[in-house]
């Protein structure tokens, strides 16, 4: 009754009603991780250069007793709080994982006492390389056998014939690096095959084949390691060649030119295909004399080459996609070669057009380039290389597009000025070609280059440089 105050009795749960949820029972618990491993290491620094991001790439340290170990990141010495530079000797403390021991999950103390040079000498260097041309056994079901992609014989041939790699290291150097011929040695592998082959892991290719060299190859006596990789690979790993940046691995396809190509594939964009799935390739990797260039400079401390904003792209050089020597700025970071001028606001007059006759690069070492340190500019921030460029000697594969004509690079100024070496990346990057009887307005430089003809049987060419502050109509010849 309405207003007695009473409460009501509660009614019984209807059968049909929903039941209240069940607490879910609390997740599991992560298996537990095998502990890992403090291991101290001493040993150089060393990184994979990548495509197409060279601020990327893996870390690795190759320790004195010839074992490599993959860091998690760019060490920082534990005393200063700098990042240590490719090519340093390190001592750090690894924390190993017990499955993977040659894999640092974390790193701690690292010290680098010295520091690292940008470029190992290259003074009366003599190269000792050890080739190893790898082949996959059968290991189990799933993992099919792989044959090699060559020959000893053909590799052998690829570095000691005419215009080979040997004669090409020797003509682009001036003889001031060479390939030791009665050093070098090309020897087959066969090496169980395991997932990290077919991932594509080049270190565990390059210790299992190491581990399984054949009688009486001693390591040792060796300066530099190349290893030719299986038939198949360049699908699986999608690069012609790879290489340790200041240290002293490589890793190179074994393409042939008869493979049923019908174009030149950039050797850093291995992934082109035709409508059948097959991978276009032509005479890459371990035939390619540039490639094999590029990964022995790429160990001794000197980055590949940018044009147009990319990297590898430089076809003008055997540091980008070329089969001819280096630029002009690869060879004065190398010290190969010296410039006829070094040109800045104290000896560049203004407004005034200074002639030079530039002899091309392969008649070197001296003389043979000009430097330009814009420095009367007001946002100053790279350096200009310019060279003549002539189909011969270590450039006689020179593309057409650069012989006989101006070729002119740019160099971050930051790092080719500085007195002392540092591994940095300098960006050297080419710009353009000026041929004969034409002319350049720099506009960002304030410069106009007036490019004559070329002389003394075509290997020297004539030119006149001016600098201006509006205009390239201020630029006058200087009176007698």
């Amino acid at each position: 009754m309405a207003g007695t105050g009473a409460v009501p009795t509660a009614k019984p749960p209807s059968v049909l009603s929903s039941p209240s949820p069940t607490k879910m029972p609390p997740p599991r618990p992560p298996p537990p991780q095998p502990p890992a491993i403090a291991r101290t290491l001493q040993g150089r620094l060393v990184r994979w250069m990548t495509y197409p991001n060279p601020s990327g790439g893996l870390w690795m340290l190759n320790t004195i007793d010839g074992t490599s170990y993959r860091l998690p990141a760019q060490p920082v010495d534990s005393a200063t709080g700098v990042l240590i530079a490719a090519g340093a000797s390190v001592t750090l403390t690894c924390y190993a994982s017990s499955t993977q021991r040659n894999v640092c999950l974390s790193i701690a103390n690292a010290r680098a006492p010295f520091v690292a040079a940008s470029t190992q000498s290259t003074a009366n260097a003599a190269l000792r390389v050890l080739v190893m041309v790898v082949s996959i056994s059968t290991s189990s079901l799933s993992c099919p056998a792989r044959p090699a992609g060559t020959t000893v014989q053909d590799v052998q041939n690829a570095f000691l014939a005419p215009n080979g790699s040997a004669e090409f290291f020797r003509n682009c150097s001036y003889g001031q690096m060479v390939l030791d011929r009665q050093a070098l040695k090309v020897v087959s592998t066969v090496v169980p095959c395991s997932a990290s082959f077919l991932s594509c892991d080049e270190d565990a290719i390059a210790n299992a084949t190491l581990s399984n060299l054949p009688a009486g190859i001693q390591p040792e006596m060796f300066t530099h390691f190349v290893h030719v990789m299986p038939k198949d690979f360049l699908s699986i790993c999608g690069y012609f060649v790879r290489a340790e940046l200041l240290g002293s691995r490589s890793w190179l396809t074994a393409d042939l030119p008869n493979q049923g190509i019908h174009f030149s594939a950039s050797r850093h964009d291995a992934k082109k295909y035709t409508p059948s799935g097959l991978i276009l390739a032509e005479g890459k990797g371990i035939f390619d004399k540039g490639s094999v260039m590029q990964g022995l400079l790429i160990n001794y401390g000197l980055y590949p080459a940018y044009s147009g904003g990319e990297l590898f792209n430089d076809s003008s050089t055997a540091m980008g996609d070329g089969r001819s020597c280096p630029s002009a700025p690869e060879l004065s970071s190398l010290g190969w070669a010296t410039p006829l001028a070094q040109l800045n606001s104290s000896n560049f007059r203004e407004k005034v057009y200074q002639p030079y006759t530039l002899r091309a690069t392969y008649l070197g070492p001296a003389k043979v380039m000009i430097k330009i340190q814009p420095d009367w500019l007001k946002s100053y921030t790279k350096n200009l290389y310019l060279a003549l460029r002539v189909k011969a000697a270590g450039d006689l594969d020179l593309n057409d597009q650069f012989s006989g004509k101006l070729n002119i690079h740019e160099v971050n100024k930051n790092i080719d000025n500085l007195p002392v070496a540092t591994s940095d990346n300098p960006e050297r990057s080419f710009l353009q070609v000026v041929g004969p009887r034409s002319f350049a307005i720099l506009s960002e430089y304030n410069m106009i280059i007036l490019v004559g003809d070329l002389v003394d049987s075509g290997t020297a060419i004539f030119l006149k440089i001016c600098r201006f502050t509006f205009g390239s109509y201020e630029c006058v010849d200087s009176p007698p």
